[in-house]
């Protein structure tokens, strides 16, 4: 691998071999100069460029070539330290240093830990960068953040579970006044009528959100033990 670093006026162009690895460019703020055919930074990401030619020059032929998109790309097989960056989007946003976060962009997709981050000054776009180094995340980093994904994945099939059962006990018809029982409400529409279960027992009602309280036509009701304790677990469980 060959990467040199030149200074043309404000601009540091990044040139060499680049295309294996343009992600790690473009993550410490490279832009694409179509004339020259190189990428460049500004002068404040001076150390940032010379940091990863050097990592990069310092890797094996082998390594450069692994560095090159796959067809198939595994967000398990990253090595070494990276940087990224990205437009600030005022003037408290930063990347914050010992978070785990995913990265798209670098070598198809990894999780990193944030391990030194701030904030510098593009002079020829005048705009505020973040700026991060990352180091690949640990297995022990990685736990919570796949729990939470888990969780989050979860959630959403419990919510989808309940819209369907809504669905399911609305084709059944009803006509009676509201009854009593547990109340649970599964959405909320803009102007305020609601989708709703009314659980009483082994009976479901499952109302859907007319712009009125007139349960004789917007309400299906269903007897099912099993059914009326599924939803109640399901609403325990999303905290409706």
């Amino acid at each position: 691998m060959s990467i040199s670093i030149r200074i043309q006026g404000r601009r540091i162009y990044i040139a060499g071999e680049t295309y294996p690895v343009k992600d790690q460019i473009r993550a410490i703020g490279a832009k694409w100069d179509a004339d020259h055919k190189m990428w460049w930074v500004g002068l404040t990401a001076r150390a940032e460029a010379e940091q990863l030619a050097a990592r990069l020059n310092a890797a094996p032929a082998k390594a450069s070539r692994a560095a090159a998109p796959a067809r198939k790309p595994s967000p398990a097989k990253v090595e070494g330290e990276f940087s990224v960056s990205r437009p600030s989007r005022d003037r408290h946003d930063r990347y914050e240093v010992g978070a785990c976060i995913f990265f798209g962009k670098i070598n198809g997709g990894c999780y990193g830990t944030i391990i030194e981050a701030g904030k510098s000054k593009d002079d020829d776009d005048d705009q505020w960068m973040c700026w991060a180094r990352v180091r690949p995340a640990t297995e022990d980093e990685l736990a919570p953040v796949r729990a939470r994904r888990e969780a989050a994945a979860s959630k959403k099939a419990d919510a989808e579970r309940l819209k369907a059962i809504h669905q399911q006990v609305r084709r059944q018809s009803f006509d009676g006044p509201r009854p009593e029982g547990r109340t649970i409400v599964i959405e909320t529409q803009p102007m305020g009528p609601q989708t709703i279960y009314i659980v009483s027992g082994e009976t479901v009602y499952a109302k859907h959100p007319g712009y009125h309280d007139d349960w004789r036509e917007t309400v299906g009701q269903v007897t099912d033990a099993a059914l009326a304790s599924e939803i109640v677990a399901l609403a325990d469980r999303l905290g409706l």
